[in-house]
């Protein structure tokens, strides 16, 4: 999971958080296979609370990622 944009861009350079938030994203990195769910912050609920939604829509989809990440290992 990356939490906002700064980590976000650690991983995906060109993507915009909230273009790819809640949508799992698999990259290479030092040769591994890596699965990513950016996230919105937190914090950005406070700021916007029309985001809480979609920050809630998304931390439910950790459970099932986490799953499928597991099964795969």
């Amino acid at each position: 999971m990356t939490l906002g944009r700064a980590a976000l861009v650690y991983f995906l350079p060109t993507a915009r958080i909230t273009e790819v938030r809640g949508v799992p994203h698999t990259i290479e990195r030092v040769g591994r296979q890596l699965t990513l769910l950016p996230l919105l912050h937190p914090a950005v609920a406070f700021r916007d609370p029309e985001l809480k939604t979609a920050l809630k829509q998304d931390f439910a989809k950790i459970p099932e990622l986490l799953a499928l990440v597991q099964r795969a290992a």
